[in-house]
């Protein structure tokens, strides 16, 4: 996951962007992750069964995901808002971003389910 942060996201963000919308995206989600980690302190997160370390993973993943999927959307919004063949375009977004989603529903709900979440909250939660 290092080696895809740098190669894949970093470096190419740096070299699309400058360094400084590159650090500026660096300096960003560290503060998210440093705010996240303050307001969960020393609270003992609960989802359903689960509690301690296993929870604290679960919103880990529930969080990146729900704000991962904002830009996505927005991306198909934009999409169908680009012209004249803007529905093709749109169409062909939703559909990708779609595709790309199952397996990281799917990264959601495996988790849950090895937690003895059941499976129709697993789902609930992998849609959310």
């Amino acid at each position: 996951m290092l080696a895809a942060s740098v190669f894949d996201l970093i470096f190419p963000a740096i070299q699309r962007g400058g360094y400084t919308q590159g650090v500026i995206g660096l300096v960003i989600g560290t503060i998210f992750f440093i705010i996240s980690e303050s307001w969960l302190g020393d609270r003992e997160p609960k989802i359903g069964e689960i509690r301690g370390a296993s929870a604290r993973r679960v919103l880990l993943i529930l969080g990146t995901l729900f704000i991962h999927s904002f830009p996505e959307g927005v991306a198909v919004g934009v999409g169908y808002g680009a012209g004249k063949t803007s529905s093709q375009l749109g169409l062909l977004l939703a559909l990708a971003i779609g595709i790309q989603n199952i397996p990281e529903r799917i990264a959601v709900a495996l988790p849950l389910r090895a937690e003895g979440v059941p499976v129709s909250r697993c789902i609930l939660l992998a849609i959310f």
